[in-house]
């Protein structure tokens, strides 16, 4: 489980995550993309933030569009501060699915294949390794929920041997998808090009290679066209950032958005604190203090944290006075508006309800009983 941390504008930063995902798949307003986004990274976490975009892409649009996993490559490697609006950018214009999250999700919750094989196995099975033999003929027949299964388990296998499982599969899969489903050359490439990213999570970049080639042709982009933010983009990033007015103004002048309330099919650090309101108003400055931009702020100010007494503790009264004076947020003094957007009411949903606000039933290829939570990182 996450902690409870507090971002640049005091959101809770895995809401601040979700909110960049669901307003990616909503597309109902480019700006609002815009500003969860800059929060996230522009509050410290720049690391948090690329690994949230690369989770985003192959969650939602690997499958359909290999080709941009150049151009993220290469916007997360460059020097350009606002590098990260570009990627969220050209998501924002493309073409989404939730397949691969789905099977994300089964990878981790999936305890048992739906369909056991049983009886001789087919002969083309003998080019692969042993171990392969049950997610290969899962992958055959297009049982998405035994994939999910006998992916994890011949990850763990591999982990019990020492092996390297990721490269292992992989080699598996390429060997599989050009002799048994014919998949050319070009897409092929396109689908290797995740073992050159930074990105850690082996499994997932997995388990799109294989929704990827499973894909009719007809619907995957692989001449796709990008786009770099426009000055009105960027202004607007800078301007989040910018304290250009007395602290306890900035919450209500740059408090654009709140978070969404289709997220509580998740599992959210605020479902594992007492009241959230509260937590506002009295220990914000605890709580912030858990994102490097507040952390050094209060480091400057003379602040330590009191992890006992979930404080922070300054060195005299005028140390402490000055903090509130430069960065006093005030938030329990902010119009109920305001307060709001960081602490609104998230009721319980189902997995199939958030789903399903954002993309169409015949995309539920893996399915869950309702009471499953969601743990999107």
């Amino acid at each position: 489980m996450a902690q409870y941390t507090l971002t640049r504008l005091l959101y809770e930063k895995e809401e601040v995550k979700l909110s960049i995902i669901s307003s990616l798949l909503r597309g109902e307003d480019y700006e609002e993309v815009l500003f969860w986004t800059t929060e996230l990274y522009e509050s410290g976490f720049p690391r948090e933030t690329w690994d949230t975009l690369w989770r985003a892409y192959y969650d939602f649009y690997a499958i359909v569009h290999p080709q941009m996993e150049r151009f993220i490559l290469e916007r997360s490697e460059c020097e350009e501060r606002y590098a990260y609006l570009d990627v969220v950018k050209n998501f924002y214009q493309k073409k989404n699915t939730g397949y691969v999250f789905l099977m994300r999700m089964g990878y981790r919750l999936i305890t048992k294949p739906e369909v056991r094989y049983r009886g001789r196995s087919p002969k083309w099975l003998k080019a692969y390794p042993v171990e392969s033999y049950m997610l290969l003929r899962s992958i055959s027949n297009k049982n998405f929920s035994n994939i999910c299964y006998y992916l994890r388990m011949w990850s763990e296998l591999e982990a019990k041997r020492g092996g390297n499982f990721s490269d292992s599969c992989r080699e598996t899969l390429m060997k599989y998808f050009a002799a048994e489903e014919g998949i050319g050359v070009r897409r092929r490439k396109a689908a290797k090009r995740g073992w050159e990213v930074g990105y850690q999570d082996k499994v997932h970049v997995l388990l799109a290679l294989i929704l990827h080639c499973l894909m009719d042709e007809s619907h995957i982009v692989l001449d796709d066209r990008v786009e770099q933010s426009t000055e009105k983009e960027l202004h607007y990033a800078v301007w989040l950032d910018t304290i250009d007015l007395p602290s306890h103004y900035l919450l209500d002048s740059r408090r654009d958005f709140e978070v969404f309330d289709s997220i509580g099919c998740f599992d959210l650090p605020r479902c594992h604190v007492d009241d959230v309101e509260k937590l506002l108003w009295f220990d914000w400055i605890y709580y912030s203090s858990k994102s490097p931009m507040w952390a050094k702020r209060i480091a400057e100010h003379g602040g330590v944290v009191n992890e006992e007494n979930k404080t922070v503790d300054f060195e005299n009264e005028d140390a402490e006075e000055k903090f509130h004076q430069d960065y006093g947020l005030e938030p329990d003094e902010q119009d109920k508006n305001v307060q709001a957007m960081s602490t609104r009411c998230i009721e319980k949903k189902t997995w199939r309800e958030w789903f399903l606000s954002m993309f169409s039933e015949e995309q539920i290829i893996v399915s869950f009983d309702d009471d499953v939570v969601f743990t999107y990182g």
